[in-house]
């Protein structure tokens, strides 16, 4: 592990809503001891700042719309890139679901990739899996509330070429438990780098 902690990773992970990303983000942020950033947070800061309120990403869009809370989410990957992405420190971001979908932020989101340490992770979770925590938790906006199944198989097969496609590292979570999946991730990540 103090291998991995020495070499000075950029750790983005991208992945389907309810992929695990922000649980993966937390959890390895503690086992490397380094920061630990969610891409939806900054948006969050960045609204209160802008408009004075304090709005979840859903109310963003649900009180602004899609076109706006987009622009909004590629304002602050671009902030964000610019601030971190030369960092002499290692560091972890956790995308929303949607900010990789955007061609700007995949074009991004590819250049970051070029830089040394640079690794982006799609988080791969079974369909059935991720279907029963957004039975628990609710569905996105972008899934159709009035053909919940179909709706949502369509876009996370849409979506996970999309985000395969961005990676240099997948990691299908498969049903293990999160130590273990972060075990698994640990060392893939470990025999990616140089």
């Amino acid at each position: 592990m103090k291998s991995l902690i020495d070499k000075k990773i950029h750790l983005i992970f991208t992945g389907f809503p309810k992929s695990g990303k922000t649980v993966f983000g937390k959890h390895l942020s503690e086992m490397w001891h380094c920061v630990w950033h969610d891409l939806d947070c900054w948006i969050f800061n960045a609204y209160k700042q802008h408009c004075g309120k304090a709005r979840s990403c859903r109310e963003i869009w649900d009180f602004e719309g899609e076109l706006f809370f987009r622009s909004l989410e590629t304002d602050c990957l671009d902030d964000f890139l610019k601030r971190y992405q030369n960092s002499q420190e290692t560091w972890i971001l956790s995308l929303g679901g949607g900010a990789s979908l955007q061609e700007k932020n995949f074009q991004m989101l590819t250049e970051f990739k070029k830089t040394p340490k640079a690794v982006i992770a799609a988080l791969i979770a079974p369909s059935e899996v991720i279907f029963l925590r957004m039975q628990k938790k609710g569905f996105p906006n972008f899934i159709d509330h009035n053909n919940l199944e179909e709706s949502f198989k369509l876009h996370y097969n849409a979506r996970n070429q999309i985000y395969r496609k961005l990676a240099n590292l997948v990691f299908e979570t498969k049903h293990l438990n999160v130590h273990d999946s972060l075990k698994h991730l640990s060392q893939m990540i470990e025999n990616f780098l140089p």
